[in-house]
């Protein structure tokens, strides 16, 4: 069981693969070909930022220092991201570490309402609704689905129905995407 402490250290000493390895490894279990994806460099910072901000979450009573402070970096990260995500060319390469920061912020501001559903329902987190409307438009389409499924994978594990319940439509499930590319 990885402490809060040790997650700060990591991030300071910009260990972020084994963050990643230690994160992952500590009960969240995934396909090989998943980890693989978020190992990649491209992915890394993002990914571990992420999941430690998920992790802070689980682990904290109530708001500390280190979660903030990893609070705002994934934010800025997140907005690049949901920028990225704009370019069909930049889309595979934004979208793993993009919805794992989505997911962790949402946690993060989510946490004060124990929901983390109703982080940005209303709007009071523009980055997360700017975030989550732009991966919800990404990973709806048929054609991501067929060019990377592990994105989608990835996205579906992290956010699950979060997409479908703060965008207002449920997701296209596997099986459909599948139908539709046939």
């Amino acid at each position: 069981m990885m402490s809060i402490r040790q997650i700060e250290q990591m991030i300071e000493r910009k260990s972020y693969r084994r963050l990643v390895d230690r994160l992952l490894d500590n009960g969240r279990c995934v396909r090989h070909h998943v980890r693989r994806r978020l190992l990649q460099p491209e992915h890394l910072v993002g990914t571990a930022l992420g999941l430690a901000l998920q992790r802070v979450c689980e682990m904290s009573y109530g708001p500390c220092e280190i979660g903030a402070r990893i609070a705002e970096e994934v934010r800025g990260r997140l907005a690049a991201a949901t920028d990225a995500l704009a370019s069909p060319a930049t889309i595979s390469e934004a979208l793993p570490a993009a919805t794992v920061a989505l997911r962790g912020l949402a946690d993060w501001v989510g946490r004060d309402d124990h929901r983390v559903s109703t982080a940005s329902d209303d709007g009071r987190d523009p980055t997360i609704r700017r975030a989550l409307d732009a991966v919800t438009a990404v990973v709806g389409g048929a054609d991501l689905a067929r060019s990377d499924p592990v994105a989608v994978e990835i996205a579906e594990w992290q956010l699950g129905r979060m997409l479908g319940r703060m965008s207002g439509r449920m997701l296209v499930s596997r099986e459909d995407r599948a139908r539709d590319a046939a």
